[in-house]
């Protein structure tokens, strides 16, 4: 099992072929990602089709959670602040 950070997927999400090609080599299910990471990435997304390829990509590997409760908890909080810091961005 690989532990992939924020930066390595953030790198993949702009097609950097080194890093496309070694993720493929390992394959998705060999991949793990933190929780932690997975709310930077569902934060750092630009729009919902991102959001959602994103969360699409996620599902497929594992998530390491801090404790099932507060790492769901976590996520939603996160996605809750996402909402409300990209529309108040939009009224401005």
């Amino acid at each position: 099992m690989i532990l992939c950070d924020t930066n390595i997927l953030i790198e993949f999400y702009k097609c950097n072929q080194n890093i496309v090609q070694t993720l493929k080599q390992i394959g998705p299910e060999n991949i793990a990602v933190s929780v932690i990471t997975k709310a930077e990435l569902f934060y750092g997304a630009r729009d919902k089709q991102e959001l959602a390829k994103i969360e699409r990509h996620l599902g497929l590997c594992h998530c390491y959670n801090l404790n099932s409760a507060i790492s769901i908890l976590f996520i939603d909080l996160m996605g809750i602040i996402r909402s409300a810091i990209k529309s108040r961005s939009r009224t401005c």
